[in-house]
């Protein structure tokens, strides 16, 4: 897959292991702070993911315009 990016092996494992990391610690604390009934931080976290699936597809976006084909 990192090569359809035209990225380093690298930089795909960064890219992947980030997004999988915090959509896990997402998940992590909407249960947490559910159990707790804390819904001043739950909105926070709701947040942060907005922002992270935003910042997610813009940056898939990014990644599949510079495609270079090869033929």
């Amino acid at each position: 897959m990192y090569s359809y990016y035209n990225l380093t092996k690298l930089q795909y494992v960064i890219y992947a292991g980030f997004v999988a990391i915090a959509g896990l610690c997402t998940i992590f604390f909407v249960g947490f702070y559910t159990l707790k009934k804390n819904s001043v931080n739950l909105k926070k976290v709701f947040w942060c993911f907005v922002i992270l699936v935003l910042l997610t597809v813009i940056f898939e976006v990014y990644l599949g315009a510079r495609f270079v084909g090869k033929g």
